[in-house]
């Protein structure tokens, strides 16, 4: 369904359906390249706007007021998306639809590196296409999308933006420039966000009503850095694109082995934990087009390929014992203290063809290839150094039944093989899990999926159905953990012998006019057999508590819900809500919630759209959540109240945006049940945020 704001049901709401044809925006992750009105699953798309008013350096926080969407935060500088109460290797994060390729879903103190402030859309696919992209996306896929290969653009363009903050005496730089010179496009953008400590609301204890003043939460500091230059070439109805990025990020994990507890008087003086982390990514496309699509007939009327080469590494620890830990021998690979250094090279690519048979159906088919090369060492190297192939086939079919129904068919099987290096295991260490060097042996999956969906349209409505069959084999971590994180208080001990879950999915929604109401809404109902979560042992291991992934049956169910009203030509009016239920359906947990499930929100807006300003001023209400796997803590509920405005003054030279936001403005001590630091780490409090755009 459409976001929360929702300016696609404002415009309808104000306007009516029937007096004016509005742009529909073109989704570029769906392989057929249709407006978001066409598909049969929920999609939301996030434009410029939208993007400026939740700039964040996590990728899940900046997602997270989307409609069944919130944010598994580790600090300002980490949060991966959680849509629908999946994420991890179950929510594929993707850079122009290709994986970010980063380590990512190894940890969740980990960060995922996809380049947001250049992207000028931000897409989140669920059902058939998403599918289409692996099975890791059967909770849903987000695909941020840029020009860093200027193969869509029309004219030269320079842009300049800078944004300051207050909550962490943060400043955010970006600079892009896109040139033509006849076929050829060029493309250059470098960015910068350097934020201090964030400052955290003082929590009020029950029976106390003295106010405190906020104070700063210690090791929170973000820097970023980017910088991409990219090329295409346009020949005839061929297209070619390069481009080379690079980031440079450091921040600090909040939390992290939790110094308050040490009380080892010489471990009081190590430094905060850190992460230093650094990526280089290639990317290419190529792009040929055969025949016009709507020619009778069988006929290929596009191939097109892309791929991504990336060289990923970050040292992960305290600073102060850099030198101790940039070699480590095996044997003591898992002394907690000191860095650990994570590397991962790795190669995506697609190649996909796009047909029609008529008018009316049309579709792509196409391979995918991907092939890394993980390794870690250090004191927090849970996962040993694997060797990750995959090969995927894949297919999307879409067919108009009549003038108003739409069909839609999706396939995928694939293959996914890891080889573990032998050669770096630890016996003794591996005892410590009940495991054995010869359960690390190759591991190979083979899976199969399937999709359907239709979409209806009328004249004041849209219905929408999907329903999906997943298989999904196990992540390297799922299977192969083995030692102490820290970062989420735990021992992990991976399973050599899970299989593939299998998810059944059903979704039904769609959006209606009623009057000067439109309504927007869906609900799903996913069954997963073989679900893999961590089970506690109910003992500890190195003074942490133990973990050991295991499979169990697993339903979820859900709803996503906003109603829009028109006050008048400039000022519409919406609430929404929606929640996510999670329980075991068999074995020790049957009937138990499942853990770090969102917590139900509701929430209103009024926005307000002229000529040259646009505001907006929303609260959402986390309810408390009180539905609890065992050993969670209960999260108390909060308001989020922000509000934004935006004033564009165009020129013949240009056009000048200024922005400005208030956000959390009730200053709530804010806490994600999502989370895995959620008792120990605040989200920023009150913050005022002031931007300038200026685009010639």
């Amino acid at each position: 369904m459409p976001a929360f704001v929702c300016a696609e049901a404002f415009d309808k709401a104000r306007v009516g359906v029937n007096d004016t044809e509005l742009d529909k925006v073109q989704v570029t992750a769906d392989p057929l390249g249709r407006s978001s009105n066409r598909l049969t699953q929920p999609v939301d798309v996030l434009t410029d706007e939208a993007i400026r008013e939740n700039q964040s350096a996590a990728i899940g926080e900046l997602l997270s007021q989307q409609a069944g969407v919130h944010n598994a935060s580790f600090g300002a500088a980490v949060g991966r998306p959680v849509i629908r109460g999946l994420s991890g290797a179950r929510v594929k994060v993707m850079q122009n639809g290709i994986d970010s390729l980063d380590v990512g879903q190894i940890s969740p103190d980990h960060a995922v590196t996809v380049d947001s402030q250049h992207a000028h859309q931000i897409e989140i696919l669920r059902g058939p296409a998403a599918l289409i992209y692996g099975s890791d996306a059967v909770g849903g896929a987000v695909n941020v999308v840029d020009n860093r290969i200027p193969s869509t653009v029309d004219e030269n363009s320079s842009s300049v933006d800078v944004a300051l903050s207050s909550v962490d005496s943060g400043h955010v730089l970006s600079i892009q420039n896109i040139h033509m010179f006849d076929h050829i496009s060029t493309q250059f953008s470098l960015s910068t966000r350097n934020q201090g400590d964030y400052r955290v609301p003082h929590e009020h204890e029950e029976g106390h009503e003295e106010d405190h003043e906020s104070e700063a939460l210690e090791n929170s500091a973000v820097e970023q850095n980017n910088v991409s230059a990219g090329i295409a070439y346009k020949i005839g109805d061929a297209t070619f694109g390069l481009a080379l990025s690079h980031m440079d990020h450091e921040f600090g994990l909040p939390g992290h082995g939790h110094e308050e507890d040490i009380v080892d008087p010489a471990a009081e003086e190590e430094a905060p934990a850190k992460v230093s982390l650094q990526q280089t990514r290639l990317d290419g496309t190529y792009t040929q087009l055969l025949s016009e699509p709507k020619s009778e007939g069988l006929k290929i009327h596009s191939l097109s390929a892309k791929f991504s080469i990336v060289d990923y590494q970050h040292t992960e620890g305290h600073e102060e014992a850099e030198e101790e830990v940039v070699v480590v021998d095996p044997a003591d690979a898992h002394d907690h203290g000191g860095l650990t250094e994570f590397k991962r090279q790795a190669l995506e690519s697609r190649l996909q063809a796009n047909y029609s048979l008529s008018e009316s159906q049309q579709g792509a088919f196409g391979v995918q290839l991907s092939h890394s090369q993980f390794s870690a060492h250090g004191g927090e190297a849970v996962v040993p150094s694997t060797d990750t192939t995959h090969v995927g086939l894949f297919a999307l079919h879409s067919l108009s039944l009549t003038r108003s129904i739409e069909m839609e068919l999706a396939g995928r099987i694939e293959d996914k093989q890891h080889s573990v290096d032998q050669s770096e295991l630890d016996q003794d260490h591996l005892l410590e899990c009940s495991l054995t060097v010869s359960d690390f042996n190759s591991h190979g999956f083979s899976n199969a999926s399937v999709a359907a969906g239709l979409n209806q349209q009328g004249d004041s409505h849209t219905l929408r159905t999907n329903v999906m069959y997943v298989s999904r084999s196990p992540a390297v971590q799922e299977l192969y953990s083995c030692g102490a994180h820290e970062s989420s208080l735990s021992f992990e001990i991976g399973n050599p012998y899970l299989e593939s879950e299998v998810s059944l999915g059903f979704d039904i929604g769609g959006q209606l006019q009623l009057g000067a109401w439109v309504i927007d809404a869906s609900i799903y109902m996913t069954q997963v057999n073989d679900f893999i979560y961590q089970q506690s042992l109910g003992s500890q291991i190195d003074e942490l508590d133990a973990y050991q992934y295991q499979q169990q049956n697993t339903a979820l169910k859900g709803y996503e819900i906003s109603a829009a009203y028109p006050i008048n030509e400039a000022l519409a009016f919406q609430v929404f809500s929606d929640d996510t239920i999670a329980k075991f359906t068999s074995g020790i947990n049957d009937g138990e919630y499942v853990p770090r499930m969102p917590a139900q929100r509701i929430g209103v807006e009024l926005s307000y759209q002229a000529y040259l300003w646009s505001a907006k001023i929303r609260n959402t209400r986390y309810l408390d959540q009180t539905r609890l796997s065992q050993f969670e803590t209960k999260t108390k509920g909060f308001d989020l109240l922000s509000i934004n405005a935006e004033y564009n003054l165009a020129s013949a030279s240009g056009e000048l945006t200024l922005y400005s936001s208030l956000q959390n403005v009730l200053d709530e001590a804010v806490r994600y049940h999502t989370s895995f630091v959620k008792d120990e780490v605040l989200q920023p409090g009150r913050n005022v945020r002031v931007g300038v755009r200026y685009q010639f």
